[in-house]
C-alpha cells in the first residue's frame, strides 16, 4: 500500500484553512498494571466521541486509537483538510513514518495510514501540551479520564 503524504504544519498557518480542527487524547488507570483500564477520545467543535479502550490497556494504544477514531469521523463527515492536535509525542513520531516500520501498536497506525490513503485525507498535526490550559484539550483528556476512570 502507497503511504499518504502527511503533513506537520506544512498545509497552513490559518486555522480556517482547514476544513475541520481536532483536538484528540487517550487516558490510561493503573497504566502497565493488569488493572489498567484505558479510553481514546476526541472533541471537534460541537462533536464529542469517546470510548474505552478493547485488547490492550494501555495509554499509547487509547492515544493511537483516538486519532484513528477522529479521522475515521472527518472521512465520515467529508471532511478533508484537517487539523489534529494532540499531546502525544509517541504517536506524533509514529504517525511520522511508514505504518510497517512502527513496532509498538503497528495495527492501530496501519489502519491511520489506510483511513488517509483511502479517503485522500490532508492531515496536519499538532503537538499541545497536555494540561496547558487548551480548553480542547482540557476537553478531550476529561472524555478520555472519566472513561478509564469508570472501567
Amino acid at each position: 500500500m502507497q503511504t499518504a503524504p502527511l503533513h506537520f504544519g506544512s498545509l497552513s498557518t490559518d486555522p480556517s484553512s482547514y476544513d475541520v480542527e481536532i483536538w484528540t487524547d487517550g487516558a490510561c488507570v493503573a497504566n502497565g498494571t493488569s488493572r489498567a483500564k484505558a479510553a481514546w477520545a476526541f472533541v471537534s467543535g460541537e462533536t464529542e466521541r469517546a470510548d474505552r479502550v478493547e485488547g490492550k490497556q494501555t495509554n499509547n494504544v487509547a492515544e493511537g486509537l483516538a486519532i484513528y477514531h477522529a479521522l475515521s469521523w472527518a472521512a465520515e463527515k467529508g471532511y478533508k483538510r484537517i487539523l489534529l492536535h494532540t499531546d502525544s509525542q509517541i504517536s506524533l513520531y509514529s504517525v511520522r513514518k511508514p505504518a510497517n516500520k512502527v513496532r509498538a501498536n503497528r495495527e492501530i497506525f496501519e489502519n491511520i495510514e489506510k483511513v488517509i490513503a483511502e479517503n485522500k485525507l490532508l492531515v496536519d498535526y499538532k503537538k499541545v501540551l497536555g494540561h496547558s490550559g487548551d480548553p480542547n484539550n482540557e476537553r478531550a483528556d476529561s472524555l478520555a479520564n472519566g472513561l478509564a476512570v469508570k472501567g
